[in-house]
């Protein structure tokens, strides 16, 4: 997958979240600013989300697995159950 035609799309004051005071950058560039929520280098409101929970919520997403089609139950029981 060639990201290059996305990191290249130059941001700037007017995307929501980005420094008001900083130069317009590509995104490739955003990285190396070494922003900090702690020092303010951002603008408020903002959220964060910690490595582990990003991960924890990546894995389950990925493990997600659907319920089977088939059903054990009686024919009514299985499609009163599946909503038909």
């Amino acid at each position: 997958m060639n990201l290059d035609p996305i990191l290249s799309e130059t941001l700037d004051a007017a995307t929501k979240g980005y420094p008001l005071s900083s130069p317009a950058l590509p995104i490739s560039a955003l990285g190396a600013q070494r922003w900090s929520v702690l020092a303010g280098d951002l603008p408020l409101p903002l959220a964060v989300i910690r490595d582990s929970a990003l991960a924890h919520n990546h894995a389950w997403m990925r493990d997600f697995k659907l319920p089977s089609p088939t059903c054990s139950n009686s024919a009514s029981a299985c499609a009163s159950a599946c909503g038909a």
